[in-house]
């Protein structure tokens, strides 16, 4: 067991596993695991590797309770970030930097967090499904702070771990996207009540965004600048 574990400054807790290894005639080797976060079973992987190549996998991971926030440690500077666990079982096929993996994720009290913009949305709790290493959003509804549903249709494309890619729609109306005190990572902070009609897309540590962003009258919060200069000829201009 790993004990206050932390990968790219996202705290994972004590993480532990326990492996059996067997080799099988064919010279593959059975693979049975289970794996702890804080002394909680949260997953089992039963399956076959091959030691090939840059290694063959097929196996079937089981999640209980599985802890989303595992994920986080792979957002650049974890602007956002998953709370919440996921239930479900996924296939896992081929090399292990390249894995084809499918199945569907049962989500349960998971939320997309965003400490410096004052941002907590949580996910209905609907499953999802994943094919050929794609999470695929088919009307998945989100809700910030109000009952006002934000939309989303698109994929989130993990073949590659290193290189995520994000393609997505949204839409939302009269969504309260910020309802946050300050704080010492706060970015903005207060109430903001919108309608938002939108795409995002692109690799997950340079998405691009387009669409269109109404901030409604009921709105009220503050926006602090950091490491900025504004200069008396442009004064406020394009802010």
């Amino acid at each position: 067991t790993i004990h206050n574990f932390i990968y790219e400054n996202a705290p994972m807790g004590n993480v532990g596993a326990e492996v059996v290894y067997m080799p099988k005639e064919d010279g593959s080797h059975y693979v049975d695991a289970i794996i702890r976060q804080d002394e909680e079973e949260v997953g089992t992987l039963t399956g076959t590797y091959k030691d090939e190549g840059k290694g063959l996998l097929d196996a079937e991971l089981a999640m209980n309770q599985f802890p989303l926030h595992f994920v986080n440690g792979f957002v650049p500077d974890q602007i956002v970030g998953l709370q919440g666990a996921g239930e479900g079982t996924l296939s896992l096929h081929g090399p292990l930097d390249q894995l084809d993996i499918n199945g569907e994720l049962y989500l349960d009290s998971t939320q997309l967090v965003s400490v410096p913009y004052g941002v907590s949305m949580r996910f209905a709790d609907d499953p999802v499904t994943i094919e050929h290493s794609r999470l695929k959003f088919e009307s998945v509804e989100m809700f910030a702070n109000n009952d006002a549903p934000l939309n989303i249709s698109g994929n989130l494309d993990f073949t590659d771990l290193g290189n995520m890619m994000l393609d997505i729609r949204m839409r939302a109306e009269n969504f309260k996207i910020i309802d946050a005190k300050e704080n010492a990572r706060s970015e903005a902070y207060g109430k903001a009540f919108v309608n938002f009609y939108g795409m995002m897309n692109g690799p997950v540590d340079n998405l691009r965004m387009r669409g269109k962003l109404d901030v409604l009258g009921n709105t009220d919060m503050t926006y602090g600048m950091r490491d900025a200069e504004l200069t008396a000829d442009t004064q406020l201009d394009e802010l």
